[in-house]
């Protein structure tokens, strides 16, 4: 151990002795002052990761990453179709980077009972659908009947809200009309409610895809778009990219039809946009955290500096330089930072815990498109964070510590 580290060591542990009662309340509010700001700034990442987590996922729900949709319309259309054979539907799933390609078909229908009625967006979905959301939200019923159906029945996933306001439950039949030319009227089994949170969902119902494509009088490989997943939610645009360099390479399987296709940041570019600015507003916070935590640092410091006035005049006359000394006060800088992040990431890591498994603080969901606060945790960016911090904050108390140079080794040792 070098000879500043074991200075800096000796005045921590002397900072604990009852007779330092003048300066240990300061000494504390300093490592206070760090842990809080640390802690906010853990908690900001970590719900804001959560977040934008959460509604990527509504938004992929609704749409995939990538959706494919016939050309000049809008990516949601009900009305119009494409053709997609297996061959057509390999070519995309064995593009670079594409993990899963899911057709679906939507149908507007309104569902009736006998006081009262609701329009309801159906989703038509096969197995290769991802239900792990559905699966999470499921409040009844079981999910797993949309894709094994009793011969002659039509099995219906039906949002909360809608069942709510219907007065149905789990089990019930009931009847969906379809408005076109002619006015159709299926009967469905309701096998399940969901909860998700948002509006969106709120007003969408699954169902088999084969029941919708009847209804609409279309063949098995008419789809009103093709939901594409990718490996990673980094790289939408690339995957997209190379979607349209495959297809381009194998126009034979299109034949005479015109496709479009979007990434999901295309289709909601509000959503995104929102969430891209968020960013921002997380930095500035952090920010401001890494001052409050530098300027409390220093204030401390300055505090601790002035406490030991008659050290510092000791070493001076023994023989150390401005430049060891400051090092000792930099090493107790260090010592007191280190306490704070120590108890910073304890505090958020309880905070995190108690809000993943017992979601305490909730949220409007009309509002945030979820009902409670989302938390995501990266152990990378939070090392990233810790590392970040202990590097300023040492950095702000490098100034102060000059303070050491217009101390007179005379002036301290006459004063003792």
């Amino acid at each position: 151990m070098n000879f500043e580290r074991f200075i800096a060591l000796r005045i921590s542990k002397k900072e604990k002795d009852a007779n330092k009662a003048n300066t240990r309340p300061m000494v504390r509010l300093t490592i206070i002052g760090i842990a809080i700001s640390l802690s906010v700034m853990l908690l900001s990442v970590s719900i804001m990761r959560g977040f934008k987590k959460e509604v990527r996922k509504h938004a992929y729900n609704l749409s995939g990453q990538i959706t494919i949709y016939p050309y000049g319309t809008e990516p949601g259309n009900t009305t119009q179709f494409i053709k997609a054979g297996k061959d057509l539907l390999n070519a995309i799933n064995n593009v670079d980077g594409v993990s899963r390609v899911s057709p679906a078909v939507r149908q507007v229908g309104v569902i009736k009972t006998d006081s009262a009625y609701n329009s309801t967006l159906l989703l038509g979905i096969d197995s290769t659908f991802d239900t792990r959301f559905y699966e999470k939200n499921l409040r009844s019923g079981n999910i797993d009947e949309l894709f094994t159906p009793l011969e002659g029945t039509n099995p219906l996933l039906l949002p909360k809200v809608t069942a709510e306001k219907l007065k149905l439950k789990t089990g019930e039949k009931i009847r969906i009309y379809f408005i076109g030319e002619n006015i159709k009227v299926r009967s469905f089994t309701i096998v399940g409610i969901y909860e998700s949170g948002t509006k969106a969902d709120q007003s969408t119902a699954l169902c088999p895809i084969t029941t919708l494509q009847k209804i609409n009088n279309w063949q098995p490989d008419n789809f009103s778009q093709l939901m594409i997943w990718g490996e990673t939610e980094a790289d939408n645009r690339e995957i997209s990219d190379r979607i349209v360099t495959s297809l381009q390479s194998n126009q034979q399987l299109l034949g005479s039809q015109r496709l479009g296709i979007n990434t999901a940041e295309e289709i909601y570019p509000v959503i995104f946009g929102w969430l891209n600015m968020l960013d921002g507003n997380v930095a500035l916070l952090m920010a401001l955290m890494v001052l409050v935590a530098g300027f409390t640092m220093i204030t401390g410091l300055i505090i601790l500096l002035l406490d030991n006035t008659i050290l510092i005049g000791t070493l001076k006359a023994l023989g150390s330089t401005n430049k060891s000394i400051r090092k000792v006060f930099q090493n107790l800088s260090a010592i007191l930072i280190i306490k704070g992040l120590f108890w910073g990431n304890a505090a958020a890591l309880v905070i995190c815990f108690l809000q993943s498994y017992f979601n305490i603080v909730k949220l409007n969901p009309e509002a945030y498109l979820m009902d409670v606060v989302p938390i995501s945790i990266n152990i990378f960016q939070w090392i990233a964070i810790n590392l970040g911090a202990l590097f300023l904050i040492l950095l702000m108390t490098w100034g102060p510590t000059r303070i050491i140079s217009r101390i007179n080794p005379s002036e301290t040792m006459r004063f003792e």
